[in-house]
């Protein structure tokens, strides 16, 4: 419980200060996902011209870049024990 109301507190924290940075998006998926999502309700020119939207897509691809090594690292791994 104490751990949620931190990651609440924080995620309340960087709203509030401003636009989130890409560490802070990676720090924490929740706010990632919530700016993620309201950056894809804007047109795609308003997008473009948010530094919040930029450093979204920006986390978005590194997040997904992760997963995906992490995923063929994993194949690679079960390949070689075969």
């Amino acid at each position: 419980m104490k751990k949620l109301l931190a990651v609440f507190c924080a995620s309340a924290a960087l709203v509030a200060c401003g636009t989130p940075s890409v560490d802070d998006l990676l720090a924490d998926p929740e706010l990632l996902q919530k700016t993620f999502t309201e950056c894809s309700q804007k047109s795609a020119q308003k997008a473009q011209d948010d530094e919040a939207c930029v450093n979204a897509v920006k986390a978005f691809s590194i997040r997904t870049s992760e997963r995906v090594q992490s995923t063929m690292d994993s194949v690679a791994d079960a390949l070689r024990d075969n």
